[in-house]
């Protein structure tokens, strides 16, 4: 998020505003599911570096938020409300 907050001018708050963030949202959904579990980017982000590492095959990023590769394969998540009608019309 700091490369793409640069890139465009923004100035993000400090680490510690985003640590309180995420102790709250967890709190918040522990309270509603109890076994919920927050895994962070951090998590997400070492564990497939460590994964990747241990591969001799090339890896393909999907999303390079969390894991930056030579390959990169960059895809955009949409909603498509025409086609949200249509599958309700369906129903």
């Amino acid at each position: 998020m700091k490369t793409w907050a640069m890139e465009r001018g923004f100035a993000l708050p400090a680490e510690e505003f985003f640590c309180q963030l995420r102790k709250e949202f967890s709190d918040h959904l522990r309270g509603i599911f109890s076994n919920f579990e927050l895994v962070s980017e951090d998590e997400i982000s070492h564990g497939l570096a460590n994964l990747t590492a241990k591969n001799s095959l090339p890896t393909i990023s999907l999303d390079r938020v969390y894991f930056e590769s030579k390959l990169n394969l960059e895809i955009t998540r949409l909603v498509d409300d025409v086609c949200a009608g249509v599958s309700n019309a369906a129903n």
